[in-house]
């Protein structure tokens, strides 16, 4: 599993260190990379689960590699207003990736999208533990090219340029 991201407050890291406490505790094969920043919950969990656990910060050009590695993007928040309306680009990033996302419900409409697009699994608290299995090459394929269709530049950029015209004719 990946978390790709900051360690800011509203990025929910002490939730994030319970559920990754509690899928580390349960399944034994499954390791976490935070690209990320240290803060007290990843290194605590570095500490817990050494070799299972690992905390990196890369350049941004190295990212891409790093993710490509993995086989799940994890976000999940707090249920929040700045979350409700949150529209967070590492989703994009995971699935640019191949990489199915673990996402929490309230962020934005990804739970809806993740659910009706099969785009990974939605965490509910108290809920199961999410299953975690290796994404298969054709599963990497079908998510990057979802990525490329409904999240790229290119794919709106005729609707991008109409609309700078219309508004500045």
């Amino acid at each position: 599993m990946v978390y790709s991201g900051s360690t800011a407050g509203w990025q929910s890291f002490e939730l994030l260190r319970t559920l990754l406490t509690r899928i580390l505790d349960a399944q034994p094969n499954v390791r976490v990379l935070f690209l990320s920043k240290r803060d007290a919950n990843n290194t605590a969990l570095e500490a817990a689960y050494p070799g299972r656990v690992e905390v990196k910060w890369l350049a941004h050009a190295e990212v891409a590699q790093a993710l490509a590695i993995c086989d799940q993007g994890i976000m999940v928040r707090e249920h929040t207003i700045t979350n409700q309306v949150a529209s967070p680009t590492k989703f994009a990033e995971y699935l640019r990736a191949g990489l199915p996302v673990i996402v929490s419900e309230g962020i934005g409409d990804l739970a809806e999208l993740v659910t009706r697009d099969r785009l990974g699994q939605v965490h509910r608290p108290n809920g199961p533990l999410p299953r975690l299995e290796r994404t298969s090459a054709s599963e990497r394929e079908r998510l990057t090219e979802y990525a490329l269709a409904h999240f790229s530049k290119r794919t709106f950029d005729g609707e991008y340029r109409a609309l700078l015209h219309r508004l500045n004719p």
